[in-house]
């Protein structure tokens, strides 16, 4: 089992079986299962398919939660009482680093859940060498926006586009006499 915390600080456990799986199957038609089907950047890149999986898995959690939200109105502390998270609830909880925890808790999950020990093994080696491969994509992008050159560039192609759109006939950043 695998869990994370979302943004309202609400703890949420994974439990990937036969059962769950099969109700990813039919509600979304994603099966976390098929590894030929299977596709890990589907799952980077489609933060909607992401939190519904996790909402079918989180689901039934939900009934057990209680949280209390207060607040001040007219001098006067007032208080809320909801029994369960709603799916757009659920969803609010997850941006940004809430959506990266939830991810890897997901791919853990599928990675420990696989029936096979190899398969296990090689779907783990799998998942460190994507974050490997995008940590050096990541890297490489930081030098590219840090760079000079990029600046000028930028500048350059701005300048072009000013002087051809809005001051046609003049030059951007010289001055005529």
């Amino acid at each position: 089992m695998h869990s994370f915390t979302d943004r309202a600080d609400r703890t949420w456990n994974l439990v990937l079986n036969v059962s769950m799986a099969k109700q990813i199957k039919d509600r979304l038609e994603y099966d976390v299962l098929n590894l030929e089907q299977f596709n890990i950047s589907k799952l980077f890149n489609d933060p909607y398919l992401l939190v519904n999986i996790l909402w079918v898995i989180c689901e039934k959690q939900t009934e057990k939660m209680k949280w209390v939200k207060k607040w001040i109105e007219n001098g006067e502390e007032k208080k809320l009482e909801k029994v369960a998270v709603d799916q757009d609830e659920f969803g609010e909880g997850l941006a940004g680093e809430t959506i990266d925890k939830a991810t890897e808790a997901l791919l853990n999950e599928i990675s420990d859940f696989l029936p096979n020990h190899r398969l296990r093994k090689i779907f783990s080696q799998g998942l460190k060498k994507t974050e490997e491969a995008m940590d050096k994509i990541f890297n490489q992008m930081e030098k590219v926006l840090e760079s000079p050159e990029l600046m000028e560039k930028v500048t350059m192609e701005a300048q072009e586009l000013i002087n051809k759109e809005f001051l046609p006939g003049k030059s951007f950043g010289t001055t005529q006499e």
